[in-house]
């Protein structure tokens, strides 16, 4: 089994570029090699994240936002909210 798939591959692209773009900084950033499932765990500016191999979520303070595979057409188009939706908490919270 590899590390990551190519779904966790181009997620994690898109948001280091995310990151990147509005000048934050990754606070931790894992790739965990889990027994069922790899996936990747970070956290930016107190919002922690995971990318698993078909699905993300987000959890701030008070709120999660869970990006599940069964709710999307695409894996592409769950990755094109969930960098959305980051980048509109990153904004409001650096901005």
């Amino acid at each position: 089994m590899s590390s990551e798939n190519k779904f966790q591959i181009k997620c994690e692209a898109a948001l280091v570029d995310l990151i990147a773009s509005v000048g934050v900084a990754f606070s931790a950033k894992s790739l965990i090699l889990g027994n069922e499932e790899n996936y990747i765990e970070g956290k930016v500016l107190g919002f922690k994240f995971w990318i698993y191999e078909d699905g993300a979520e987000i959890q701030t303070e008070s709120d999660e936002y869970p990006f599940e595979w069964q709710d999307y057409k695409s894996l592409n188009e769950l990755q094109d909210d969930f960098i959305s939706t980051f980048r509109r908490l990153l904004t409001s919270e650096s901005g």
